[in-house]
Formats: C-alpha cells, structure tokens, sequence
C-alpha cells in the first residue's frame, strides 16, 4: 500500500504546515469520511483538497463586539431586527412630526401677514379698534429687535402711537453712542417714529450685569401706559429685571390708573423652539381668564430680523441663531400687570 502511506504522509506534512500558520487543525476524520463517501458514491477523491479546517475558538469580547457592529439589516431572522428597526423608526416619526409642526406654524403666520386677524389686546370693551399711545420700556438697545419685535410689528401696523423708552445707552463696552445710533435704525424699521424712542443716559441706569438700577428714580421717569419684561426679563439679565422692578413700584406708588403688561418668560425649550411655540402661546392666552393674557403674533417675522441686522455691533452668529430660533422672533404673549 505504497499508495496510501504516501497519501497519509502528505497529509501529515499539510496539517503540520497549517498548524505552524495558525490557521488552525486538519481533521482527518473529516479527510477519511469524505473519501469513503466519494467511494461509496463512484466519485473522484481528491485528496486533502477536501479537508475542512477548524478556525480557532474566537474571545468572548471579539464575538461580542462582532455581533454588535453588525448592521440590523444583516439579522435576518431575529428578534433585534425588529428592535433596531422600531427604533429607528421612532426617531424618523419625530423628526417628520416637527418638520410638520414646523411648516404649520410658518403658514399660520404667513397667513397672519396677509390676512391680519384683529387681536383684542388692540380692541376695546366695545370690540371696535381703539387707537392707543404705548410706551415699550427696554433695558438696552437691540432689546426691541430680540425680544418685543412681534408686539412692536402688530401694534404699529395697526395704527397704534408706539414709543419706545430705552433705559441705558448699552455703553458696557464703551460704544454707547453707536448703539444708541443702531437702535434708531432698528426703531425705522419697526414702523416707530424718531422723535418717539428716547434713549437715556443717566449715571444711575448704566449697561452692565454687576449693576443694579435705582427702582424709585426708574419709576419717576415712567410715567405712561407700558409694556415692558416680566420679573425674569426673558434671558434673566438683571438689567432687564430692574426694569421690570421699577415699573412695579411706580404702579405700586402711583394714584393714576396705567395700564401696564409685562413680556411673559418662558422656558429654554419654548424659548427655542422658534415658530413652534405659538399653538402653546395661544393656547395659554385662551385658558387665561378676563383677558389678563394676550397673544400677540409677529406678522412681520423678515421685518424683524431685518431690524435686529440694524444692531451691527451686537450681529455675531449666536445672535443670528437666537433670532431665527427664538420664540420671540415669532410670538409674544403679555400679561396684565397688577398693583
């Protein structure tokens, strides 16, 4: 059986030359098996050709890690396919849902652009329109653009007399003449008058969020029907809140009757959820009671991003950001201050 021996020989030298490459172990069982089958069935053998080789027992880690990296399409057959899939579809059904939350709510105030509706913060008790002198109070210039565009464009573009008080020229960082020059600019834009937006500059009401304003010479200055922030001021700047705190004492102090309204802050995820917030606004206007709560929508909202454009010296990108994402670009709600 020369044959045979040299046969058994050559598989001898295959399996130590595998085993030297580290492929891993020739199983002649497998060799002998598939010769007596080829045998059995008159087929050609061909030798070690059809040895079949072990690859070495991979690690726990590399199996897992394996397992993981495989695409979810690639798990035919099993119960993380389904998994995977829910998933992802989870995060297409939001993202398509905002996009169309998104879109409903640009529409609505195109629509509002073309077809103003007749808001009643601008009617009287009688519900025809009643011409009124308003007196925004901001803290510094650019606050109008940021923060009450949207009251600014729905009241003048119905005929109501606007001006606009602004506190402190915004000279923190020394350009106070130009900022006072931008907020002009800014106020042509927003439909209000030059002669009708007075910038101060007292010594008392200077920019800067280490200073605290005087509530008591605030409130002598103020002495008009308002609107101006709430307790918080919107981005919680102290400036902001001092002005909202020397509105409160003048109406607390004064003997006449002003009406006055105060921007409502809202939290970080109303604040940016841009045009979104305004179904939210509107309907927390109509579950306020004896209309203590209005909701003013920006008719204008290319108007304003125009204005705020106006405030060169404040036009860096997160400002650019803010005004497209921000709620106050597009909405407003106010409410009704109290003594």
């Amino acid at each position: 059986m020369p044959l045979e021996s040299e046969r058994l020989a050559r598989s001898a030298n295959s399996k130590e030359s595998i085993n030297r490459m580290g492929i891993g172990e020739v199983r002649l069982t497998d060799c002998a098996n598939s010769n007596a089958t080829a045998r059995e069935h008159h087929r050609p053998s061909f030798g070690p050709c059809c040895c079949h080789f072990a690859a070495p027992p991979l690690s726990p880690s590399t199996t897992a890690s394996r397992r993981l990296s495989l695409p979810c399409h690639n798990k035919a057959h099993s119960p993380d396919q389904f998994q995977c899939f829910w998933q992802e579809m989870d995060w297409f059904l939001i993202f398509v849902s905002v996009a169309i939350i998104w879109l409903a709510s640009i529409c609505k105030i195109l629509h509002a652009s073309f077809y103003p509706y007749q808001s009643s913060f601008a009617n009287n008790a009688a519900g025809s329109l009643q011409k009124k002198n308003v007196l925004l109070v901001i803290a510094h210039p650019d606050d109008e653009s940021m923060f009450f565009s949207p009251t600014i464009n729905q009241l003048t573009s119905r005929g109501h007399n606007m001006h606009i008080l602004c506190m402190s020229t915004g000279n923190a960082d020394g350009i106070g003449d130009v900022r006072k020059e931008e907020l002009y600019r800014a106020s042509a834009i927003l439909k209000v008058p030059l002669q009708q937006v007075t910038v101060l500059d007292h010594p008392d009401f200077q920019d800067g969020f280490g200073k605290v304003w005087n509530s008591t010479v605030l409130s002598n200055i103020v002495e008009k029907k308002i609107i101006t922030f709430d307790n918080y001021g919107v981005s919680g700047h102290c400036n902001h809140r001092d002005v909202h705190r020397g509105v409160q004492f003048m109406l607390d102090t004064s003997h006449r009757e002003i009406e006055a309204w105060e921007l409502v802050s809202t939290n970080i995820v109303r604040k940016y959820s841009g045009p979104i917030d305004i179904w939210l606004s509107f309907w927390t206007a109509h579950r306020s009671l004896n209309g203590q709560m209005h909701c003013l929508l920006n008719e204008h909202p290319l108007r304003s991003y125009v204005a705020m454009s106006q405030h060169l010296t404040q036009w860096v990108w997160f400002r650019k950001l803010f005004v497209s994402f921000s709620s106050y670009t597009y909405v407003n709600t106010l409410r009704k201050t109290n003594k």
